[in-house]
């Protein structure tokens, strides 16, 4: 009996004392405490309820060393952008009233192929801009040459 109960209660006390580290979403750290709004597969939503520049503080250190996660400050929110190929593909602290709103987004395969498309078609876009332009560029260049062939 006390060899069954011995890894019960070994256990209990590791992973109850890992649950105070900070874990990750998708690779992407996740601040300790604070209560969870939302958790699903490629989302998860926590409030927290220390400052909006501690929050900020914490990812700021977490991503000091990487190059391809970009900072995008805005009035009451930043929007952390990974432009890398890890499996997260956002992190929004939001300032609100009740405290701070951190929200981490699962990249997905229907943003990466949107994009990819609007790309692709934004290519034909511009080679039609100039298509165009060289052509009416074109067509007024071969009247000021007819204009200069019958003037002599």
């Amino acid at each position: 009996m006390r060899i069954v109960v011995m890894p019960i209660i070994l256990a209990c006390i590791v992973f109850s004392w890992a649950d105070s580290w900070g874990k990750d979403f998708l690779g992407a750290p996740v601040m300790p405490g604070g209560k969870t709004i939302s958790s699903q597969e490629s989302r998860l939503e926590k409030m927290y309820d220390i400052g909006y520049q501690d929050v900020l503080k914490y990812y700021q250190d977490a991503f000091k060393d990487q190059e391809n996660v970009k900072f995008w400050d805005r009035k009451k929110e930043t929007y952390i952008e990974d432009h890398n190929s890890r499996d997260w593909h956002s992190i929004t602290i939001t300032d609100h009233p009740e405290g701070t709103r951190v929200v981490l987004i699962e990249d997905s395969w229907t943003w990466i192929i949107s994009m990819l498309f609007f790309r692709f078609m934004a290519v034909f876009a511009v080679l039609l801009a100039l298509y165009i332009a060289m052509s009416l560029s074109g067509m007024v260049l071969s009247r000021f040459a007819a204009n200069a062939a019958e003037k002599k």
